[in-house]
């Protein structure tokens, strides 16, 4: 046993800050990630995943015995830096035996500083960190990279697409601009929201490599983030809305999340009473086209699902707003 090892990190967390996609070089274990706009974060990279500790046994001599032969192996490696160790994986329990499987630990080295702990408390134990590693990480040198996971289940990819943009790019902002005018958003919706969309998450849920039952309750919870977050912006838009005045003409007011632009595409409902030529007038009072989306005739009132014996019959009536669409 080296005496350089100065401490050991028994983790019992399952989130590695950087397991996969390092390479063809090899960093220390701790570096600076560089993006390309010059900032840089401290990555942890766990060379062996971020279940080292896993298949450790959980009787306290045999553990104390499993991390020695550990810290031998990746001696060269480690240097002077304190060692990480992850105890646990995904869809397992907490290790209720971690706490006398330290102990043993530090009995039998006591002059290596065992600490159960967080990822945070490693972090503020690795010391001056100088090695910087720049773009992406996918290389596939020391672990598998699933670089094909972006075309698994490419309807949840879209649904997530969706929830995602609605929020951030609709939802939010029109919370915050409901804020500024001095009215209360619906910030519980809001919250439910964000839980749907944040659920799903978890790297199989979003890589979209889980079982099939796992993958219908995602496709349950994109929908309800997405179907909350529309309630949101109903509510706002319908509270920030300017009331127009009393008589013609009709109003129709519509919200561009941006960025700017010198011309907008906007698409309407309007009543089948507002028949013949259609202008839209913006505040300038400047005419813009206006062309109608549904067809001219008439929409059956009618819908008939009859069985193969024709003995039975179910209709149902309904008529559906004209569709227009109008540059503004």
């Amino acid at each position: 046993m080296r005496r350089r090892f100065r401490s050991c990190y028994v983790c019992s967390a399952s989130t590695p800050l950087c397991s996969r996609g390092i390479g063809p070089e090899r960093p220390p274990h701790a570096f600076l990630w560089v993006a390309p706009d010059g900032s840089q974060v401290t990555a942890i990279w766990l060379q062996e995943g971020y279940a080292t500790g896993r298949h450790f046994p959980s009787e306290p001599a045999s553990f104390a015995l499993a991390v020695e032969r550990t810290l031998e192996r990746h001696g060269p490696w480690l240097g002077e830096m304190p060692f990480l160790i992850p105890i646990g994986d995904d869809h397992v329990r907490l290790p209720a035996w971690l706490p006398e499987a330290a102990e043993a630990l530090r009995l039998r080295r006591p002059e290596i500083v065992v600490a159960m702990g967080g990822y945070a408390d490693h972090f503020g134990h690795v010391g001056k960190v100088d090695h910087r590693v720049y773009g992406e990480l996918r290389s596939s040198a020391f672990a598998p990279v699933l670089a094909g996971v972006t075309s698994s289940r490419i309807r949840e990819k879209q649904a997530a697409a969706r929830a995602t943009t609605l929020l951030t790019r609709y939802a939010e902002p029109l919370c915050a601009w409901a804020v500024l005018g001095g009215m209360a958003p619906p910030r519980e919706l809001l919250d439910r929201a964000w839980r749907q969309l944040l659920l799903n998450q978890a790297h199989d849920s979003a890589a979209g490599c889980g079982t099939d039952e796992t993958h219908d309750d995602v496709k349950s919870r994109y929908r309800w983030a997405e179907q909350i977050a529309n309630t949101v912006c109903e509510q706002v838009l319908s509270a920030l809305a300017p009331q127009p005045g009393a008589g013609p003409p009709p109003t129709v007011t519509a919200y561009h999340p941006g960025p700017s632009a010198s011309a907008l595409l906007v698409e309407a409902e309007i009543p089948r009473a507002l028949s013949g030529a259609l202008v839209a007038r913006g505040p300038d009072g400047v005419g813009y086209p206006v062309q109608p989306l549904s067809a001219t005739e008439e929409r059956p009132l009618f819908e008939g699902e009859f069985s193969a014996s024709n003995s039975r019959c179910s209709s149902k009536a309904w008529t559906r707003p004209r569709r227009c669409s109008g540059a503004t």
